[in-house]
């Protein structure tokens, strides 16, 4: 399972512009593509792309994640590593929500069916 995001321009990739490179007959790497919505509405966070081509959107404004930020563990402040924000936005913080959803369900695939 491949899962990859959509972008944050507000582009609409079904735009003349955007067919070489989202024209599914012409090549499509079977990705599922992500946009970005605001947690708990169906709403298109305003910075998303969007279009036919975006498969799902996933939770895209204000997720917290580690690895970078103003925040940091108390004991460990110099070790970034340990830093976290609770303000990451855009597709990139949608897609590895998306990424762990079509896992699970591949996974329950497999256990019920023997493939994915």
């Amino acid at each position: 399972v491949v899962v990859a995001a959509a972008g944050n321009g507000n582009q609409n990739l079904d735009a003349f512009s955007c067919r070489r490179y989202f024209n599914r007959s012409v090549r499509d790497s079977g990705a599922i593509i992500v946009g970005a919505s605001v947690a708990g509405t169906r709403i298109k966070a305003d910075f998303s792309s969007y279009g036919s081509r975006v498969d799902v959107h996933g939770w895209g404004r204000n997720v917290m994640t580690t690895g970078y930020g103003i925040y940091s563990d108390r004991v460990r402040r110099n070790d970034r590593s340990q830093w976290y924000t609770p303000s990451f936005s855009g597709t990139s913080s949608a897609s590895p929500i998306v990424t762990a959803a079509a896992a699970i369900m591949q996974s329950v695939n497999i256990q019920n069916t023997g493939s994915p």
